[in-house]
């Protein structure tokens, strides 16, 4: 019998080997720039390294040309027109950059949010990477994991909602898929 998922209750990042970046569905398709980059912004901001992989895994399955075709969203994160010209690019734009010209815009996106030091406020679990994504707003980063954040079927299938746990728990069903390797 599979041992029973915990909800995660560390704020703490991970901090695993220098470089080591969880092996999430897609990662293999970056490149080894792309996965150092992404650990030093990382490491920069006191950010989850593999909370953060693992939203990009959901996103963009680690294609920086991926679009949602009923968003239009583009790239690593799946911005949408709105956010990529609120950060100085657009879709068409990050469509045609690498993972690593992408890694600039993660950056700034998600210091918007939670702050350029190297201790994040608020401080994000792992799994909060993907809502901040979905949602762009740190203030239900620590709010009730019941927490409605589509009832719209944006996000989800018509009809159903979306709330922080079934973020949460679609990124830990991604972890999963590593069986525990790393990059």
């Amino acid at each position: 019998m599979a041992e029973a998922w915990q909800w995660p209750t560390s704020s703490a990042p991970a901090t695993p080997a220098q470089g080591s970046i969880v092996a999430v569905p897609g990662i293999q398709r970056s490149s080894p720039e792309f996965r150092q980059a992404l650990f030093e912004m990382a490491a920069r901001h006191g950010w989850d390294v593999d909370g953060l992989a693992i939203a990009i895994s959901l996103e963009s399955g680690f294609d920086p040309g991926a679009v949602n075709p009923k968003s239009g969203a583009t790239g690593l994160i799946q911005w949408i027109p709105k956010t990529a010209e609120a950060y100085g690019t657009t879709t068409a734009e990050l469509g045609r950059m690498t993972d690593v010209e992408q890694v600039p815009y993660i950056e700034r996106f998600f210091t918007a949010l939670l702050g350029s030091g190297p201790t994040p406020n608020p401080t994000p679990l792992p799994y909060d990477y993907l809502l901040l994504i979905y949602t762009g707003n740190a203030k239900l980063v620590g709010a009730d994991p019941d927490t409605v954040i589509s009832s719209t079927g944006e996000y989800t299938e018509p009809g159903q909602k979306t709330t922080i746990r079934s973020l949460w728990a679609r990124a830990a069903a991604q972890e999963a898929k590593a069986k525990g390797a790393r990059i």
